[in-house]
């Protein structure tokens, strides 16, 4: 009997342990603030990273996000802390790599509930030490990566340029409905100039002929005037 009050009572403490355990597992993940989430592939001149890391601030030095890149992708989330509001706010991103910080041009707004994929190439950003340099390419299947990942990250690449390629294509098909537009438009214009100018010729013509006959009017008139006087 006091054996299993023993055993009773140590298999109560535990049970007491991992209930607090989980309450507080859950009082943090209920105090976990919104989040805006990011995701996507790093890569130089085209050639995925396999190491280093993207910081992300909003100003100059408030480090609000972090994450490693790992074959070629990172992933991380800026959460808003208790007693702070992000929204509105614009986030800067920084890609780390080989000590040294190359930073994203622009800057991205911070949206609570948000999930964006966000593709960088570090290939010709601002580096925070020295002058902007072409960093050396990597070889493909480095640090890790396999063939497949290889693929995928070969294939999004792809899909990038296919897109960019397609916005190009789009603009100058734009481009060019507004030049043939507007030349319809002049041509339009010098069709109306034109029928406005022969009318205007008709009209003088004509006055002019009825002038002309009113004056043979006139002097035959007169003449018989004459040839009865």
């Amino acid at each position: 009997m006091v054996r299993g009050a023993a055993i009773g009572f140590v298999v109560s403490i535990l049970l007491t342990t991992v209930a607090a355990w989980l309450m507080s597992t859950g009082a943090v993940h209920a105090q976990q603030g919104p989040q805006h989430v990011f995701s996507g592939y790093v890569s130089n001149h085209r050639q995925p990273l396999n190491e280093g890391f993207v910081r992300v601030f909003i100003g100059q030095a408030h480090e609000v996000a972090s994450g490693d890149i790992r074959q070629g992708r990172y992933k991380l989330a800026v959460v808003q802390p208790a007693g702070d509001y992000f929204s509105g706010r614009t986030l800067r991103f920084v890609v780390v790599y080989q000590g040294i910080e190359y930073e994203r041009p622009g800057q991205i707004g911070w949206q609570a509930g948000r999930t964006n994929e966000e593709n960088f190439d570090i290939e010709g950003w601002q580096r925070h030490q020295g002058q902007p340099q072409r960093l050396p390419n990597q070889p493909q299947n480095d640090g890790g990566m396999n063939a497949n990942q290889q693929a995928r990250f070969e294939m999004e690449r792809e899909r990038m340029e296919r897109e960019e390629e397609m916005r190009r294509e789009e603009d100058q098909e734009r481009r060019q409905m507004e030049r043939d537009r507007m030349e319809r438009e002049e041509e339009r214009q010098r069709d109306r100039e034109d029928r406005d100018a022969e009318m205007r010729q008709d009209e003088q013509q004509s006055r002019r002929g009825m002038e002309e006959d009113m004056r043979r009017e006139q002097m035959e008139m007169e003449r018989e005037r004459m040839e009865r006087e």
